[in-house]
């Protein structure tokens, strides 16, 4: 009998709605990597409930995500958001601890995400049930601070510090194209979206 420990497997999730995927994300995914080394990364395109349109579909951001972290074998791109058997955070890391027994689920954001988290569905459960790894893109994370909730929030939380280079919405808004990565950008304009 092997006498060596068994290292519990570590799945982190990230969701985001990538749209669309920039080289903030890829570095983003990339801390996740270094400070995670035998973790499996799932990369999750999401619909965004709280905007009120999308520029890229969500059919099109999975696949671009897919060629954007093609050369990153820790990372798996999945299509939840294509299916209605999961439409919420908590429910995919339920899904997720059904087909991994044992294994420690964390959810991984970027700290602008605290400010909506009163509006996900289970809100309660995600901040006291779930492990969570927060990149606090800028050092956003103290002006969340204040909220009464922050202190059940913290107590599982592990906070990674990054400095993301830009934002879906700048690209968007400012056609700030070269800051997608390029096989996702070479898709997504054989696509048509500029």
């Amino acid at each position: 009998m092997d006498n060596k420990q068994e290292t519990k497997k570590q799945i982190i999730l990230f969701g985001a709605s990538l749209d669309p995927i920039h080289i903030g994300h890829l570095g983003f995914v990339s801390v996740l990597v270094k400070k995670n080394p035998n973790a499996k990364i799932i990369v999750l395109p999401s619909k965004n409930r709280l905007k009120s349109a999308e520029w890229i579909s969500i059919e099109d951001r999975i696949e671009s995500a897919k060629l954007a972290f093609s050369e990153t074998p820790q990372v798996e791109v999945v299509n939840w958001a294509l299916t209605d058997d999961v439409s919420s955070t908590y429910e995919v890391t339920e899904k997720m601890q059904l087909r991994n027994p044992g294994a420690d689920i964390f959810i991984s954001a970027g700290a602008d995400v605290i400010q909506t988290l009163p509006m996900w569905k289970n809100f309660s459960k995600l901040i006291t049930e779930k492990k969570w790894i927060i990149l606090t893109r800028n050092s956003v994370l103290s002006k969340y601070c204040e909220e009464d909730w922050i202190k059940d929030f913290l107590k599982n939380v592990t906070i990674l510090d990054y400095k993301s280079p830009c934002s879906s919405t700048a690209i968007r808004e400012d056609r700030l194209l070269d800051l997608i990565p390029q096989k996702a950008r070479i898709y997504l304009k054989q696509k048509g979206y500029f």
